[in-house]
């Protein structure tokens, strides 16, 4: 499966690269098709390809990129872990649809005073319960630069997604390094750095 972008003025494109097929999410415009159909021709190795269609992609006018199959995120995505102490889950807001987020209790610290009245517990990982990363978010954070957001989903928590500590925006300490796309180099993984989960053998 390749990258993909959310919006809703976004076609698909597809081109045969390096005995791969590439599928890009462009928006309608002549430039912008140019401009990405230009870029493909120009790769050349699976690496280069994706640091340039996500480069594409942002001046496109695209927000977020799944980038869960991109050789960097394989040694995480659909992958599981072990709980190795309680997480508490919280949901911003009160909307049901509101995405629901891991807080350490460092993270938490941190933010705005009034963290109790914003964010409500809505669930609780327990020590030695499984959890598995299901999708990996390359995410624009405005002029600060861009982060992961990676989720999971646990057994207990009903298949609903939740975000683990991985955008250095929001968590003090984040389990995921490097940090950010820009930080990958070639050949290079997004490794686990936390000792709150660790890599299990046993899969939900």
């Amino acid at each position: 499966m390749a990258p993909t972008c959310r919006v809703n003025n976004c076609i698909t494109n597809s081109c045969n690269l390096t005995s791969q097929t590439v599928t890009l999410f462009v928006p309608k415009s002549p430039p912008a098709r140019f401009a990405v159909e230009l870029g493909v021709i120009i790769c050349t190795t699976e690496a280069v390809v994706m640091r340039y269609v996500i480069f594409i992609l942002m001046l496109s006018g695209c927000t977020s990129v799944v980038v869960s199959d991109a050789d960097f995120a394989k040694n995480i995505n659909q992958k599981c872990f072990s709980v190795e102490k309680p997480l508490n889950i919280y949901r911003f807001g009160k909307s049901t649809s509101n995405p629901h987020i891991v807080f350490t209790e460092e993270s938490k610290s941190t933010m705005p005073i009034d963290f109790d009245e914003k964010y409500e517990l809505v669930g609780t990982l327990s020590t030695k319960e499984l959890i598995k990363i299901i999708e990996i978010v390359d995410y624009p954070y405005g002029s600060a630069g861009r982060c992961w957001k990676i989720y999971a989903v646990s057994k207990k928590h009903n298949g609903k997604k939740f975000e683990l500590p991985s955008c250095w925006m929001d968590h003090t300490t984040v389990w995921f390094s490097p940090h950010s796309i820009s930080r990958v180099n070639i050949n290079q993984k997004i490794e686990l750095v936390t000792d709150s989960i660790k890599p299990s053998e046993e899969c939900i």
